[in-house]
């Protein structure tokens, strides 16, 4: 009986260890591609601002 109890709340502390864990990665994962998508926001739109500017001067 101890013996089973020892072995189900290893399990528990196991299983949530990689839950905590597999959460951490996945708002790690989460940030990494959300600076990732601004900085291609930024690059788009810098692109369309540099490239409207010289048309703007033309007219």
């Amino acid at each position: 009986m101890v013996r089973t109890a020892f072995v189900v709340l290893m399990g528990l502390v196991c299983m949530s260890r990689l839950l905590v864990f597999g959460v951490l990665s996945m708002l790690r994962a989460f940030a990494v591609l959300r600076v990732t998508i601004a900085f291609a926001l930024v690059m788009v739109l810098g692109a369309r601002g540099a490239r409207r500017v010289p048309r703007c001067s033309q007219c």
